[in-house]
């Protein structure tokens, strides 16, 4: 409302619109000022309007404004979460990056820590949209994988079968490997959120650092305007109560543990399986891809060093 009085009285009087244009290098219409407060005003108010009511639709011609809340949201928690993870001590924690992408060697050379907890956050939001029910406390129903007839069939054929596989085999193989990859990747976001917030000496360091409250606070706002939907930023929701996340991962880790060994144990089978020479254009060799691509697709170890 401030806002909106102050870009009112302002766009009404052209007193303003003549200051701002005196402050410009060289010659600035003061009309442009006026403009742009209009401008301004206009976004403002459709703001307001989508905050009061729902129902109202915000007009596309201020979708602006909406963006650049939705960045600076983005910006500050990218900050604070700086703040909170990157100057944890290498006393209280380090990382084995043995079986992660080269990316994450070099995040934690350069103490960005924060970078990995930002990209877990964003698999295990992933995770909980496609698979709802794993974050149900009460639920039991966890998904299955590689249980097509291809998927049964592949194991006992030989080595000539194999190099010719039909499309339909490859596609059902190719969906079965990508649904279980990306399983595997969000449960191990899960698993390294989990151990580095529980790791000794984290929780300790990062209340001196001031603690979530910052970052809770921004996020709860950013849920409650609904600037989330659709936004680049929507896993930060996740952040809105850190200890009930922590509480939720807890019971998510435990859950998954026995799913995730039969997932991994599948695909290292179907690894050896197709470890056989083949063709670049060949359907095998695209398939081969599918499988090897899961070996980059770990997170840090965290090694507690209290």
């Amino acid at each position: 409302d401030v806002a909106i009085q102050c870009l009112q009285c302002m766009y009404t009087y052209g007193d303003a619109s003549g200051a701002c244009a005196k402050t410009m290098v060289g010659y600035f219409p003061s009309a442009r000022f006026r403009k742009a407060f209009k401008h301004y005003l206009n976004e403002m108010n459709d703001v307001k309007s989508f905050l009061l009511s729902q129902h109202v639709q915000a007009s596309d011609r201020h979708i602006g404004v909406r963006y650049r809340l939705n960045d600076f949201i983005g910006r500050s928690v990218r900050y604070h979460l700086r703040e909170l993870i990157n100057t944890i001590p290498e006393h209280v924690v380090d990382f084995n990056v043995d079986e992660c992408e080269e990316r994450w060697g070099r995040a934690v050379d350069d103490r960005s820590t924060s970078s990995i907890l930002n990209f877990s956050l964003e698999k295990i939001y992933e995770l909980m949209i496609y698979h709802p029910t794993i974050f149900d406390y009460e639920a039991q129903i966890l998904p299955d994988f590689f249980m097509s007839e291809a998927s049964h069939h592949v194991h006992s054929m030989s080595v000539e079968g194999l190099k010719n596989i039909n499309k339909s085999t490859h596609e059902q193989l190719v969906s079965e490997i990508t649904e279980a990859r990306s399983f595997l990747f969000g449960a191990r976001a899960c698993k390294f959120f989990l151990n580095l917030l529980q790791s000794p000496g984290v929780e300790e360091h990062i209340n001196a650092q001031g603690g979530w409250a910052p970052v809770e606070a921004i996020t709860s706002t950013f849920y409650h305007l609904n600037l989330h939907e659709g936004s680049e930023n929507e896993h930060f929701v996740q952040l809105r109560e850190v200890r009930e996340l922590t509480s939720t991962l807890e019971d998510v880790n435990q859950k998954l543990e026995q799913k995730v060994e039969h997932c991994e144990f599948c695909i290292r089978r179907l690894r050896r399986k197709f470890n056989i020479k083949t063709s670049r254009r060949s359907l095998v060799h695209n398939l081969k891809l599918h499988i090897a691509g899961e070996k980059g697709e770990h997170f840090p170890i965290v090694v507690a060093m209290q």
